[in-house]
């Protein structure tokens, strides 16, 4: 821009010349707070503006010089400004202004400034009046009672120097029913009461204002100031422009009502939704110890870590630090849902004693130890000290890790049942896992004749080159072709003993393999829990079969601490050596580990790494425990209603042994003596007083009559008059506020001296406060109240938190006393909350008490703190025109249409995911079996399979759609595919009908056959 010798505002004219009507101007200027551009500014200047006073100079160039060049060239001002930088480093900042809109002007010519007198004289109101009409509009000062012209805007002052709405009299009642009849805009301002507050009772307006506007059809803005200095009227005069301009009849959500001026800077109110059950939870510590856990069985990317208490060793106990945990094929049946619990992850482990029982003589803290026993995937447990053997010196922890369950299981099988001698023969499966190869270690240092049986060729080479056994006497194990072999080897004899872990129909082809006097010990798990059966006829030669489960022989007193202690002396002795290869994973990488291991190609053992501390690891978040103590008291305002009498009974639950009821009718009822009987056979003491929340001395009685030291408030009181604004009465406005307002200043003040020991002040409001309500504006403003309390209390260093309810289905008032308004909304698709979401809203409130948190500032965007709302949804989509949201067009909530339309999106756009999909595709089967029998229907069904097969098999995700379908279906996968197939589509199939589908493909093709079967009987 290229400054005219007249001055900035000649050329800014210039300017506004070959702008639109609607045009707008984007200016980049240096700034002045940095001495390096002060020196440049001071040259501008020179030739800008043609003013040789240095203080001039600066002042020319900032950005109260530009706004004011700017409204004097004809344009808005600064409407909008940033920095390049953080402040104070920032050489430029940017300004964006325009030509105003001449038809707005117009329509907003006249405001009227609404104070307690006409001749107020505060300073700041004479400077936000001067701004006003330096802008443009025309300023007349008004006072409550006055006849204003109707359509005229108002900008409110009676917040200024008090609450207006503070101890309200009739008169100035009815003088605000009279203001909101005329005015199509008001704004009014106020002291912040969101963002920091000094006296609650400047909430009560925001409460009102929501209301009107869903009542009145008005525009009812507020704007919270907190400090009205020099520094706020130009923001100010920049939120009066925004309000006044917004255009009636406007058919999105982005008209904004709410302003809050904090710290120079202007603040709206947006809404966002998150899962209550996420606040309930705690970070993870990193010092606590952790545990190997699985959310979803069947569900590889649920698997992950949780925090676990170890406790403290027993007398007969160690306490062990866990280095490493061998991973084995158990643990995948476990994941997979097929055995066992997730709390038996982990059978065999290696790790340091960090502490005794008091008989325990075996060890010492320090010791490194081998352990044997379910439950080891820790970081840090106790075991009982028989399933704990001392390892050498010498010995490598990763070494012991891998010992444990493969030579454990070799040796009991082939010389505790077996009882192999030399020249015996012996086929091992899966030769090449860890149990396969410490058999054939074991095996060669008893001289027995080996034959072995493994997956893969790379396999097969391996026993070759390490053990010397000859190629022909290796098989597939893929297949029954080792049947023949074996027959072929022996020259139809057989061998003497078969170590078996396949199943199905190579069970059987093994049982084939065994000659007469042998013996076939099954140490695979699937026959035996699916209730495999064996052709009895082979038991004629004298052949035995044998079920071997490792973790059930640790049942056998002493049995663990046997086999551990033979297996030290055996690898002590150089009998045997560890298991080799050894493939270690971090802990980090636990889901990897155990796809490796389901893959079925590895070749000796793996191990995980378990760290000492859980930094790095991905940990997840803990439900929090509330602390509701026994030697506490706890008082309840108006706590003998349904929700009361359900918070009361959690509480003593939870350990509470001392509550004190305070209602007007405390103890007059049958059902009042009733729960109070049953809160007695609990345990609990309970005190009723019979007496008034709003009255001081009422509440100083009930603080009084408490029989310990005052632990935690619940403020639940509430009364109802609902009346539509013109029509509510004075008395009406007092009676619904008294108890919640005089009621909680009450509760506060009477605590005073007896506080040294509160937890909590928990006050219970109502979603009508936040979302304004017709014919309730003396509750939404009394609700509006505690939520600006629960800020007045946390800016003094106390404990305060409230819970904003929406409507409860099935306890409370609308559950029980007005069933009309509950079928109401329900029919109108507003969400009612159920008794669990209120517990664990008041159990979050709790917590929240007691952190007593402060305003914190992230990325320009200040979270209110310890305000709860809960239930604010709807059940239909707004998609629907007969779904009709409780907020209308209020910005403050517009959030919530785009998670709407999230949610509402079809199967093929959702990012719901492929689980959703399909809910979605069942949905459509149920109503429409026949769609079925289409002919893309098998191709459907197969596109969500192989999604979902990609979800849990990183091997899937590098495969093509094509490679996907023709994959072959391994026994490792069938479990998986069952688990996908039930959760999903609800079909269930036997693992042979899986394993004989032969592809995914195949499968895809067995699976809509059974949808068929299944929805044609419907």
């Amino acid at each position: 821009m290229c400054v005219e010798k007249s001055g900035l505002e000649a050329s800014l004219r210039h300017i506004k010349k070959l702008l639109a009507s609607n045009g707008s101007l984007l200016l980049h200027v240096p700034s002045p707070d940095l001495p390096v551009v002060e020196n440049a500014c001071r040259f501008l200047s020179l030739t800008e503006c043609g003013k040789h006073n240095a203080q001039s100079e600066r002042d020319c160039q900032s950005l109260d010089a530009w706004h004011n060049s700017l409204l004097l060239a004809g344009f808005t001002g600064a409407d909008a400004y940033s920095y390049d930088v953080t402040i104070p480093y920032q050489p430029h900042y940017n300004i964006i202004s325009r030509i105003p809109d001449q038809t707005t002007v117009k329509k907003t010519k006249v405001i009227y400034l609404l104070c307690q007198t006409k001749r107020h004289d505060h300073p700041w109101i004479c400077n936000v009046e001067a701004e006003l009409e330096q802008a443009g509009y025309y300023t007349e000062r008004c006072v409550l009672g006055q006849e204003l012209s109707p359509h005229q805007c108002v900008i409110s002052f009676l917040d200024l120097d008090s609450p207006f709405f503070k101890n309200l009299d009739m008169q100035s009642w009815g003088w605000f029913q009279s203001l909101i009849k005329c005015s199509p805009r008001i704004l009014w301002i106020t002291p912040s009461v969101e963002l920091g507050c000094h006296d609650p009772e400047f909430g009560i307006v925001l409460g009102a204002s929501r209301t009107v506007r869903q009542e009145e059809a008005l525009h009812f803005g507020t704007l919270q100031i907190d400090q009205f200095n020099e520094t706020a009227i130009r923001p100010t005069l920049r939120v009066c422009k925004k309000f006044f301009e917004a255009t009636d009849g406007q058919d999105t959500v982005d008209i904004d009502y709410e302003f809050a001026l904090h710290d120079g800077i202007v603040y709206i109110p947006r809404f966002h939704w998150e899962p209550l059950s996420d606040h309930l939870l705690r970070e993870p510590d990193p010092t606590v110890p952790i545990k190997l856990d699985v959310g979803t069985y069947g569900s590889m990317n649920s698997l992950g870590w949780v925090e676990h208490e170890s406790g403290l060793p027993g007398p007969h106990e160690v306490l062990v630090d866990v280095s490493y945990v061998g991973l084995n094929f158990r643990d995948i049946m476990i994941q997979l849902g097929f055995m066992a619990s997730k709390d038996e992850f982990g059978v065999e482990a290696s790790g340091i004693v960090r502490q005794c029982g008091s008989n325990v003589k075996q060890v010492k803290p320090g010791d490194k130890v081998m352990l044997l026993r379910p439950g080891l995937f820790c970081s840090r447990l106790c075991v009982p000290v028989s399933t704990c053997v001392r390892l050498p010196a010498w010995c490598s922890l990763e070494d012991a890790a891998s010992m444990a369950v493969a030579y454990g299981t070799a040796l009991y099988c082939l010389t505790d049942i077996a009882r192999l001698e030399k020249g015996q023969s012996v086929l091992i499966h899966a030769a090449c896992g860890g149990v396969g190869l410490a058999a054939i270690s074991l095996c060669q240092m008893l001289g027995a004749e080996i034959y072995a049986s493994v997956g893969s060729e790379e396999k097969a080479s391996c026993l070759v080159k390490t053990f010397h056994i000859p190629r022909h006497r290796i098989f597939n194990s893929r297949d029954s072709s080792f049947l023949p072999g074996i027959l072929r080897e022996t020259d139809g004899r057989g061998v003497d003993v078969v170590l078996n872990s396949l199943a199905g129909e190579l069970l059987h082809a093994s049982w084939s393999c065994v000659a007469e006097f042998g013996k076939m010990i099954e140490i695979g798990k699937r026959d035996i829990l699916e209730h495999g059966k064996l052709p009895m006829d082979a038991f004629g030669g004298n052949r035995a079969f044998f079920g071997v489960d490792l973790i059930r022989l640790g049942q056998k007193p002493g049995a663990f601490t046997s086999l551990t202690s033979r297996v030290m002396d055996l690898y002590e002795e150089g009998k045997v050596s560890p298991i080799r290869p050894l493939k270690t994973f971090e802990a980090c990488d636990i889901k990897e580990a155990f796809r490796y291991m389901q893959n079925g190609l590895h070749i000796g053992k793996i191990l995980i790494r378990i760290p000492q501390s859980a930094n790095g690891l991905d940990v997840a978040r803990s439900r929090r425990n509330v602390a509701i103590s026994p030697d506490l008291a706890y008082v309840l305002i108006g706590g003998l209603g349904g929700i009361g009498q359900t918070l009361a009974t959690w509480m003593v639950e939870k350990g509470a042994r001392h509550l004190v009821f305070l209602s007007r009718s405390a103890g007059t009822s049958a059902r009042d003596q009733s729960f109070v009987h049953e809160l007695e056979i609990q345990g609990c003491t309970v005190v009723l007083v019979k007496a008034d929340v709003s009255v001081l001395e009422d509440v100083m009685t009930a603080i009084r009559s408490c029989p310990r030291p005052i632990g935690g408030i619940l403020q639940l009181s509430m009364v109802l008059r609902d009346q539509f604004i013109q029509n509510m009465t004075h008395k009406d406005w007092q009676d619904v506020l008294a108890c919640k307002v005089a009621g909680t200043w009450n509760l506060h003040h009477a605590l005073q001296g007896h506080d040294a020991h509160l937890r909590f002040f928990v006050l219970c409001g109502s979603i009508s406060g936040v979302l304004g309500y017709a014919g309730q504006i003396n509750y939404t403003s009394a609700n509006a109240f505690l939520t600006s309390f629960t800020q007045y209390r946390l800016q003094l260093g106390l404990p305060a938190s409230v819970v904003n309810l929406g409507a409860v289905g099935d306890v409370g008032y609308i559950a029980t006393q007005n069933p009309k308004l509950r079928e109401r909304m329900s029919s109108g698709s507003v969400r009612l909350l159920q008794e669990q979401e209120v517990l664990e809203a008041f159990e979050l409130a709790i917590f929240k008490s007691q952190s007593r948190a402060p305003l914190h500032i992230t990325d320009g965007t200040i979270r209110v703190p310890n305000n709860i709302i809960v239930g604010m949804s709807s059940t239909g989509s707004l998609a629907n025109l007969s779904v009709r949201p409780l907020w209308g067009q209020d910005a403050r909530f517009g959030i919530y249409r785009n998670l709407d339309e999230d949610v509402n999106q079809g199967p093929a756009q959702s990012s719901l995911g492929n689980a959703a999909a399909m809910r979605d595709f069942i949905a459509l089967v149920e109503r429409q079996p026949e769609i079925l029998d289409t002919d893309d229907m098998a191709n459907t069904i197969l596109e969500h399979m192989v999604r979902g097969i990609q979800e849990y098999s990183k091997f899937a995700q590098d495969l093509s759609y094509t490679e996907v379908v023709a994959m072959p279906i391994d026994s490792l996968m069938t479990v998986e595919l069952r688990n996908w197939l039930r959760r999903n589509l609800g079909v269930v199939l036997s693992l042979t009908a899986i394993s004989k589908a032969g592809t995914i493909g195949g499968l895809g093709e067995l699976t809509l056959a059974s949808l068929r079967s299944k929805y044609s009987k419907q």
